[in-house]
């Protein structure tokens, strides 16, 4: 049961016993949404061409695994500051990452709810190819 729950969504594996068909039907689903909301290495360019501002929702802990991107905005992700409220954020692209892109995710629909526009999950150092993206424009900024 644990491993389940490593794998499949909290929702499913609540419901799930560890030998339920159902709820492995359920996780490549849940994978191809979760990867279909990542932004492509273009948008980010593009995103960083307008201006866009970098926004690391990591952990200060997660900094000794991969330090911060020059001239990201720190606004840790974390139960206490799920709604960013208490987060100054300029107009313009915002470009959210964390560790791989849940955090991100969340952040980019609560974003999106308070009504701000050009939000982009750029995941994180664990998704190797949108890291470089956002590594060489933070480079360029």
């Amino acid at each position: 049961a644990m491993a389940l729950r490593r794998i499949v969504a909290p929702s499913l594996a609540r419901t799930a016993s560890a030998g339920s068909v159902q709820a492995l039907k359920g996780a490549p689903a849940l994978c191809r949404r979760q990867l279909a909301s990542l932004a492509t290495p273009d948008e980010i360019a593009a995103a960083l061409a307008k201006g866009g501002t970098l926004v690391d929702l990591r952990t200060k802990e997660e900094f000794s695994e991969t330090p911060p991107l020059q001239g990201a905005l720190h606004a840790e992700w974390d139960r206490e500051n799920e709604t960013l409220a208490d987060v100054p954020l300029p107009n313009g692209p915002l470009i959210l990452y964390c560790r791989s892109g849940g955090r991100a995710e969340k952040a980019k629909a609560v974003l999106e709810a308070r009504g701000y526009q050009g939000v982009l999950n750029a995941g994180g150092p664990t998704k190797p190819e949108l890291w470089e993206a956002l590594e060489e424009g933070s480079r360029k900024k």
